[in-house]
């Protein structure tokens, strides 16, 4: 019988060494970038490629999402020339370079865009010492020895879709492609559901309703794109990460006290907010005076400090302004006493989440969202979690829909004393104010009342303090107040409306504000120490264990009979 055996191939100490080296790149790709790669750097030198703060954070959150689900989905929103193209570009040639069959198409917004892309691309193959031959190289192609390859294209063109179907797909300053709902669904649809596939859409803001800002709102939210299997991670990087935005200081600089604008914060409060330096604080100064002739709203779309900066709704005025939101969320030490309010908006199995807020006087303790919570059973149980857990003084419930009722059916049959502390709201019937004095201006429904207390809440001079989230300050700087008619009654912008333009239901903010259906001093509270306990148990998947049920509480806003009411009667809004 003939003896099997095994070829061996042998190398060289330098042909293991770079084996080795190889094999060790695909699991860091920083490793081949910073080796290998080289860009024109700010003195038209070609340079090696040296990942700067922002690229690392791009990196980072990346490789973790991949590292999680086998693939990637990401929208980076950015501020101007912090080097996110540069990056991808890099990630996608690194890519191609060391596995098969990839191709990588960038999609710039204009033409011009997609040559400097490619021209970028070129000096990376050009001056990498561990190229491939190139088995064809044109004007928006690269086809490597691998079966791998790299293309451009411009959005609008008609060159989507040419040639394979891509595995990598970078969509460059998307929110400025002339037509961005076909090429994002013509495009990003085209990119299979498949481990390994990599999706990377960045762009600095250019206004709202827009498809850029409404797929970054739904990330911001965590919600996924029909048939997308995974959410988008948003990736948001402020300006000030960068350390070329700074300047030396003067002699006698001074940051300045007066607001820059109507709802804006002075150049002091911006420094406070996000612990900038002096340096920071100059550049910042000098290019919105020199380069943008004192545009704000410019710098704060170019040059954002938080997403919602950089989604200005300009035309549009704002209910609450965004400077008492910032405050409220860079607010660490207010003190919580007086009653624990949930403010519970639910959602069926659609596109909305469950969304509750617990607050206590003048602290928001968290925000507790899911998709696809099932109504009935799964609604009660975690309702009731929450109750007993954080002993919850009162629950006001969107009672506008339809889950509203099954929720407080189910709560009434199954735990009929908790239910004693839960009570409907109706955001589109009579304001309480509007109950009381019919013919006095003021906010006309429910919704805009509650909305008017959340707006005082947070403008109050002792100061407030909500959960550091971008989906509630998203959620609030998007509603608008309008003038009802004839009168000067208050109404907001319809929810309708609001959807159109985030491109998903306002959830987090009509959570937060349901904990203002009531004013805090009418709500019975026992005054009992927050609980060290969580609800974690729940979403395990364990039930609740039994403890003595609550005393039941009266509705102070009832006529005057001795039961608790099922309904929020208004009335006695006021002293």
């Amino acid at each position: 019988m003939r003896q099997a055996h095994a070829e061996v191939i042998r190398v060289s100490p330098e042909e293991a060494r770079i084996l080795k080296f190889m094999k060790e790149s695909r699991g860091d790709h920083t490793q081949y970038m910073n080796k290998c790669l080289q860009v024109i750097g700010k003195d038209s030198q070609i340079v090696p490629l040296r990942l700067n703060f922002a690229q690392e954070i791009i990196h980072a959150k990346v490789q973790a999402q991949l590292n999680e689900h086998r693939m990637v989905r990401g929208m980076v929103l950015k501020a101007r020339k912090q080097g996110a193209s540069t990056y991808i570009g890099a990630r996608f040639y690194t890519k191609t370079r060391l596995w098969k069959h990839r191709r990588a198409v960038v999609m710039a917004h204009v033409t011009s865009s997609s040559k400097d892309l490619f021209q970028m691309v070129q000096n990376f193959h050009k001056n990498d010492p561990m190229r491939l031959q190139a088995e064809k190289a044109s004007a928006q192609e690269f086809k490597f020895s691998n079966d791998s390859s790299y293309a451009v294209a411009t959005a609008g063109s008609g060159e989507t879709g040419r040639g394979a179907t891509p595995t990598l797909a970078h969509l460059s300053e998307a929110a400025f492609y002339p037509d961005p709902k076909k090429t994002f669904a013509g495009f990003v649809n085209s990119i299979p559901m498949a481990d390994s596939t990599e999706i990377l859409v960045e762009s600095t803001a250019n206004g709202v309703g827009n498809e850029f800002h409404q797929r970054w709102t739904r990330a911001e939210a965590g919600i996924a794109d029909e048939g997308a299997g995974i959410t988008y991670q948003p990736i948001f990087i402020p300006w000030y990460v960068s350390p070329e935005y700074r300047l030396p200081v003067p002699f006698g600089f001074q940051l300045r006290g007066e607001p820059e604008g109507d709802g804006l914060p002075s150049e002091r409060e911006v420094a406070e907010m996000y612990s900038l330096d002096l340096e920071q604080m100059v550049w910042r100064r000098f290019y919105i005076e020199q380069q943008l002739n004192g545009d704000i709203q410019s710098f704060m779309q170019e040059f954002p400090s938080t997403a919602n900066e950089a989604f200005q709704t300009t035309g549009l005025e704002l209910f609450i302004k965004p400077v008492y939101v910032m405050k409220a969320r860079r607010r660490t030490s207010i003190q919580a006493h007086g009653p624990r309010i949930l403010g519970v908006d639910p959602a069926g199995l659609g596109g909305d989440k469950f969304m509750m807020t617990l607050r206590q006087g003048h602290v928001v303790h968290w925000q507790r969202g899911r998709k696809n919570v099932e109504p009935g059973e799964e609604q009660v149980e975690w309702v009731a979690d929450i109750m007993r857990t954080e002993r919850v003084d009162r629950v006001n419930i969107d009672y506008s829909g339809g889950w509203g009722t099954s929720l407080l059916a189910g709560m009434k049959q199954t735990y009929p004393k908790l239910a004693d502390k839960c009570f409907p709201v109706d955001f589109g019937s009579k304001s309480q104010q509007k109950q009381v004095a019919p013919h006095r201006p003021g906010p006309r429904n429910r919704r805009a009342e509650m909305y008017q207390r959340a707006r005082d809440w947070l403008q109050l001079p002792e100061g407030v303090s909500i959960p550091d989230d971008d989906e509630l300050q998203s959620d609030l700087g998007s509603i608008a107040a309008r003038i009802s008619g004839q009168s000067t009654d208050l109404l907001l912008e319809s929810k309708q409306d609001i959807k159109s333009r985030l491109g998903r239901s306002p959830d987090a903010a009509d959570s937060f504000v349901l904990t203002f259906a009531v004013p805090d001093r009418v709500v019975p509270s026992h005054l009992t120490p927050p609980s060290a306990t969580t609800t974690d148990g729940f979403n395990r998947g364990r039930a609740p264990e039994p403890e003595a049920q609550p005393t039941p509480q009266r509705d102070h806003f009832n006529s005057g009979s001795g039961h608790p009411t099922r309904f929020d009667s208004g009335g006695g809004w006021m002293t």
